[in-house]
């Protein structure tokens, strides 16, 4: 794959998020995911909060290689 391939991959691939992010909630569940690292070209952190229905606080969870919460590897924040 060429660099220009790969340009036009991640140009189409903005151009579906825009369009999804344009038509705005579509219900529930909802789910949102942050990456955090030392600059913009590395993540070393995701955190992923999810509303299952309308309420005021989402469950978060983060994954660690040394926990695991449910089916997935995930440990809800604030749980030891």
């Amino acid at each position: 794959m060429t660099t220009r391939d790969n340009e036009q991959m991640i140009e189409r691939a903005r151009k579906r998020l825009r369009k999804r992010a344009k038509r705005g909630l579509r219900g529930y569940p909802v789910a949102t995911a942050a990456l955090y690292g030392p600059d913009d070209t590395r993540a070393t952190k995701l955190t992923v909060g999810i509303a299952p229905a309308r309420q005021p606080a989402a469950a978060q969870c983060t994954q660690n290689p040394r926990s695991s919460c449910g089916r997935n590897g995930m440990k809800p924040s604030g749980s030891t």
